[in-house]
């Protein structure tokens, strides 16, 4: 029983009651938090603006038994501009539901919520188009969870890459023809702007980047399969998705 001070984001809210709210909240000491907000729909409720999807800040909390309430709240960030863009939310909100999905109660989660309070400020207040942008998240997201794809040998036989190449769900990396027959086709412009997403990717969201080289076309190949890839190795259905 106690007070517990932490940086959190809101991955997700429930409303219950009439004015209350279950928060799920991302938190780099603590992981994935659930949080009750009693009486946070108030409109005179100081907490209201804690209680709001993408809103990150400073939470304290009050903890028994292993169940926390919210007790008070400094705002950092809320990332309002992306409520007035549809497209731009629904990229933010897939990457919160991703978040929720592999992030676990009590893990330290530095550096995910380091990346995703950085991608969401590009993505917020940024001129990057959303889908490749969302391509370059997907990979980070998929280095820090464990499953990034493999794209320096073919993931099968482990032999150096070599046009025709294809890229092999189940085994999570770029084949050889012969080793994945069935795969998804990639090209090796597609292959070049995933690998430069793995190199530097991370500045990419932090701002300090430009996304990798390539044309249109190629930037969508390579969105629809780190999308494929990340959905496939998520244990939970992200509804979000279908607003991509």
């Amino acid at each position: 029983m106690g007070i517990v001070r932490t940086d959190g984001i809101v991955l997700r809210h429930v409303n219950f009651g009439e004015n209350d709210r279950i928060l799920t909240i991302l938190s780099p000491t603590l992981g994935l938090v659930t949080v009750s907000a009693r009486g946070c729909r108030k409109a005179t409720s100081r907490m209201l603006s804690a209680s709001e999807l993408f809103t990150a800040g400073e939470y304290l909390l009050y903890e028994k038994e292993g169940r926390f309430t919210l007790s008070s709240f400094s705002l950092q960030e809320n990332f309002y501009p992306l409520r007035n863009d549809f497209t731009r939310l629904s990229h933010g909100a897939y990457w919160l539901a991703l978040c929720e999905a592999t992030a676990q109660p009590g893990e330290d989660c530095a550096r995910l919520f380091k990346m995703l309070l950085l991608s969401l400020a590009v993505l917020t207040y940024g001129e990057l188009p959303e889908r490749p942008l969302t391509a370059v998240f997907l990979m980070q997201f998929s280095a820090l969870a464990g499953f990034e794809p493999c794209l320096d040998v073919c993931a099968r036989c482990g032999k150096p890459l070599e046009a025709p190449m294809r890229y092999d769900a189940e085994h999570g990396g770029a084949c050889c023809a012969k080793c994945a027959p069935a795969g998804y086709a990639l090209a090796p412009q597609v292959l070049s702007w995933l690998r430069e997403a793995q190199q530097k990717g991370a500045f990419v969201l932090a701002g300090k980047r430009a996304l990798p080289e390539g044309d249109e076309e190629t930037a969508e190949r390579a969105f629809r399969l780190m999308r494929a890839h990340v959905e496939r190795r998520v244990e939970k259905a992200i509804a979000a998705a279908k607003f991509l």
